[in-house]
């Protein structure tokens, strides 16, 4: 017989020993399932489940499915784990060291025959899930567990909130049809903006609006529209994984380096990746005969001076000193530390004279007379030699009187710095460069350029300052608006110029057709250095341009 209707068989199974025949098998309820308040030498199953969280539209998350035995009894037969996924999450792959999965549509099922002792767990079972782009803020996922041979069900579930957000990452990039473009040539530049995702994006805009150096021609947008005023280009939306294109088109209107920027300002989504915003291209802007660069006047190193100049005066100088030097020494030594002296002496003396038969440049403006040392520091890196010796001007002509017409500039008089000077006729260097002066006190007219008085825009450039000192336009800086500037020619035809505007542009991008390009009226710049010296290209990083106009 047995207790409560069980079986010695099923006795046999909770571990009761049967008694001899006619004699009833006693055990514990507590071992009896169902029997009592107690049934704790069972398993009990329990399941817990958990993610990162959020998850992102258009991406993937993973779920962990942990089972437990909380009893004090192994588990036995078969475990099966039951997760149907909620909508907008789809189930791509399941699995997990001991468990057997399948996928049917959104339901995951997980079977284990594992023997899982009491206080242990199940491997963690692992289900990968696809965000779709159109799933809602948050969801919540629930698993079961059954089986194992347990007998209380009331804990076989677990449940999850998953928070789902956008992510889009947009990526911007940006390429020139050409890396070198003469002034008053178009170049077009090329703006691609990729979603990476892994979400799709709304709201997005990328601005490039363009610098100094380059006027906006036109533009076409593969989607949405650019606007030149304020240089956004509106994208609007764009799917995950999709790219969109706008090309601008535009005039180098300057010399030296251009560069151009283009960066995503604006989206709905979260970015994940802000690296990747920003795009820049660098071009170089070339002067042509026409619209040649600004002037550049860097210095180069000092070469020493020729025979009969004062390097040649500075090298017997430091003989006759080494060789009063070497007589007190031999007075004051023995024979012996004579020797060495006078060895030392006629070492000294045959290399400091071979030195000083090295030729220098001569002073174009003063043909037969060597520069000075000072003056040979002043040599233009390109080659040209610069005299830093200030001529006298004196009374060109008996009388200044009013030009009739456009003049070919030979003095330059500005009261308000009390400059009164010569102007040399210059051309371009070999880097189609507008040369300067070849006396630090002169200023310089671009001779292929625009007479002053004709139409258009004559310019004369003059050096800021030298090795030695300042030089004509040192003071250029402090001229003002309505102050005077004058220009005659050798017969006294002068032109009066009133100043309008001082601008600082910089070296790299220097605005060579405001400058130098056509224009409806009759107008004098004068160009001179500004900014910091930049000792590797020995010239300054600035022009300082100042504008004036014909009265």
């Amino acid at each position: 017989g047995g207790i409560n209707g069980t079986t010695t068989t099923d006795l046999a199974a909770y571990g009761a020993t049967p008694g001899s025949a006619g004699t009833s098998a006693v055990i514990s309820a507590s071992l009896i399932p169902g029997a009592g308040s107690g049934a704790s030498c069972v398993p009990d199953l329990t399941i817990a489940k958990s993610h990162t969280d959020p998850f992102s539209r258009g991406g993937t998350g993973t779920y962990a499915l942990t089972v437990s035995n909380i009893g004090a009894a192994s588990t036995s037969g078969t475990t099966t784990v039951t997760d149907t996924l909620p909508a907008g999450l789809t189930p791509t792959a399941a699995s997990g060291t001991g468990w057997t999965c399948a996928i049917v549509a959104q339901t995951v099922t997980c079977t284990s025959t594992a023997v899982v002792a009491g206080s242990a767990s199940f491997p963690v079972i692992s289900i990968t899930v696809t965000v779709a782009p159109s799933a809602p803020s948050s969801v919540t996922n629930s698993a079961t567990v059954a089986g194992g041979g347990e007998i209380n069900t009331a804990n076989d579930t677990a449940t999850d909130l998953t928070n789902i957000v956008s992510r889009a990452d947009i990526a911007v990039a940006k390429i020139a049809s050409s890396a070198s473009v003469l002034v008053g040539s178009n170049v077009t530049f090329t703006i691609t903006a990729h979603n990476l995702g892994p979400s799709d994006a709304t709201g997005v805009q990328v601005t490039d609006l363009l610098p100094s150096g380059l006027t906006f021609v036109s533009a076409a947008a593969a989607t949405g529209a650019y606007n030149p005023g304020n240089g956004v280009w509106t994208i609007g939306s764009l799917a995950s994984g999709a790219s969109t294109t706008l090309t601008l088109t535009a005039t180098v209107t300057a010399t030296g380096t251009i560069r151009n920027t283009a960066t995503k300002t604006a989206e709905t989504e979260i970015d994940p990746n802000l690296a990747n915003d920003s795009a820049s291209v660098t071009i170089t802007g070339q002067p042509t005969a026409g619209l040649p660069g600004p002037p550049s006047g860097g210095m180069a190193a000092p070469t020493l001076p020729s025979p009969g100049g004062g390097g040649n005066n500075l090298v017997l100088l430091l003989a006759a000193m080494a060789g009063a030097m070497g007589l007190l020494f031999l007075r004051r030594r023995g024979p012996r530390i004579a020797v060495a002296g006078l060895v030392a002496i006629v070492g000294l003396t045959t290399i400091l004279v071979p030195l000083s038969a090295s030729p220098v440049a001569r002073d174009s403006k003063d043909a037969g007379h060597y520069l000075t040392p000072a003056q040979v520091a002043d040599v233009q890196r390109f080659g040209k030699p610069i005299s830093t010796i200030k001529p006298e001007i004196g009374v060109r002509v008996a009388t200044l009187h009013p030009a009739n017409g456009p003049v070919i500039p030979d003095r330059l008089r500005i009261p308000a710095l009390g400059i009164d000077t010569r102007i040399e006729p210059v051309g371009l260097t070999s880097h189609r460069l507008m040369d300067v002066p070849a006396n630090i006190w002169d200023a310089a007219w671009l001779r292929s350029g625009v007479k002053p008085g004709a139409p258009g825009q004559a310019v004369i450039d003059g050096h800021l300052d030298s090795v030695t000192g300042s030089a004509i336009f040192s003071d250029l800086h402090r001229l003002h608006p309505g102050d005077r500037i004058y220009i005659s020619d050798q017969t006294g035809g002068e032109l009066t110029f009133r100043v309008t505007a001082l601008q600082v542009e910089p070296l790299d991008g220097f605005p060579t057709l405001r400058v130098f390009g056509p224009a409806q009226g009759r107008f004098l710049n004068l160009i001179t250095c500004a900014g910091h010296y930049d000792a590797a290209r020995r010239t300054y990083d600035h022009r300082l341009v100042v504008f004036a106009e014909l009265l």
